[in-house]
């Protein structure tokens, strides 16, 4: 076939070139997430196999291509304890505040009067007010730093009625300097402050040891996850399709129930009709106030917009986030939140799983070209 860039092409422009010059295809390699739907597949009439270059396989019609006969391969586990190791570094620096402190010492804020806090200490409730200053209370001045004057009026006044602590002026400068240019009317922010929902206490540090983890689809991630938590004396249990008779872990049969008995929840499953926002507000709250959610799999296992809201009221503890339910797109809410760890949806992308991928996809092509079964099929059932 001749070459063709997609990117940027509209579906129509794809489907003429496919009808033109895939004709004769026997088999087809998708690449990302670039979903294959009826309108493609009838575009290639002669195509007998369709070979995933990733895990997850929720952007293939596996319906339509059981219906035409067609075989479907992913590449297996190759990436799986990669993402194990982010999953586990990302759920490290939810709890400890890893990128949070860099951005603190990056930002120049270390020298100045405070110390960073501890763990997770800075309250949801308290980012949203920062982060949705509203107009009425911005002066029309330049400088990234709030003065003397107005943090110590601050300091005077603010604080007692949020009931914060003094010490946690050095949080508002903090996010001050993110925020960027922005001087306040230190007055009519406080009245603004005191007309919104009661902050709730700072968040108390965290630690890895003794958290009871749920992993929801223990398969080859969830499984080598489990494995790398237990050294540090984390209870395992899980959720799946169906209970695991190779493994020891408490089985529950519903997320739900899952929630209430865990301190974090891992999402390592795939996307399906059954798994779509699987997690919701009712799992949310099952969690509770101190509870974490990690999600590796897919966006859409979760509920964006019931999370963000979670987050932002603080009725859970935190988030790390790899995937999103729209992604490249994600909630702007996101971006003031320090109790969450946002990634570009890189957990498997080393130079060692690209080179893993590649040679699986190879040896499945191999395989059906020579007549023999493929090396990781998809059961189509």
């Amino acid at each position: 076939m001749e070459p063709f860039d997609a990117v940027g092409a509209d579906s129509s422009a794809i489907q003429s070139y496919l009808r033109t010059n895939g004709s004769g295809a026997r088999a087809l390699v998708c690449v990302w997430a670039s979903p294959l739907r009826k309108d493609i597949l009838d575009c290639l009439p002669s195509l007998e196999l369709v070979v995933v270059a990733c895990a997850g396989y929720n952007h293939i019609d596996l319906s339509e291509c059981r219906r035409r006969g067609i075989l479907v391969a992913n590449v297996g586990d190759v990436s799986s304890e990669d993402v194990a190791d982010y999953t586990v570094g990302m759920l490290l620096d939810v709890l400890r505040k890893f990128s949070a402190a860099d951005r603190y010492v990056r930002g120049g804020v270390w020298p100045r009067p405070g110390e960073f806090p501890l763990g997770s200490s800075w309250s949801p409730s308290l980012l949203r007010c920062l982060w949705q200053i509203p107009a009425s209370c911005q002066q029309n001045a330049h400088g990234a730093e709030l003065n003397q004057h107005a943090s110590a009026a601050l300091q005077e006044s603010l604080w007692p009625s949020c009931g914060l602590q003094p010490s946690a002026a050095g949080c508002l400068r903090t996010v001050l300097l993110v925020r960027g240019s922005l001087q306040l009317d230190v007055a009519a922010w406080t009245a603004w402050v005191a007309g919104q929902p009661p902050i709730p206490p700072l968040q108390q540090p965290h630690y890895m040891r003794g958290k009871r983890i749920g992993i929801v689809g223990l398969g080859s991630i969830g499984t080598f996850v489990a494995n790398r938590l237990i050294p540090f004396g984390c209870t395992i249990a899980y959720n799946s399709r169906q209970k695991k008779s190779s493994v020891s872990f408490p089985y529950y049969a519903n997320v739900y129930d899952l929630a209430l008995d865990s301190d974090i929840l891992i999402l390592c499953c795939s996307l399906t009709d059954q798994t779509h926002h699987i997690i919701d507000k009712k799992v949310l709250t099952a969690l509770g106030k101190d509870g974490y959610v990690i999600n590796v799999g897919r966006g859409a296992l979760i509920n964006e917009n019931e999370l963000v809201q979670s987050l932002v009221e603080g009725e859970i503890g935190g988030a790390g986030l790899d995937v999103f339910e729209y992604e490249p797109n994600i909630s702007k809410e996101l971006f003031g939140l320090d109790n969450v760890v946002l990634s570009p949806h890189r957990a498997a992308f080393t130079p060692q799983s690209f080179k893993a991928v590649e040679d699986i996809v190879v040896a499945n092509l191999e395989a059906f070209f020579s007549n023999k079964p493929l090396i990781t099929p998809i059961r189509l059932e």
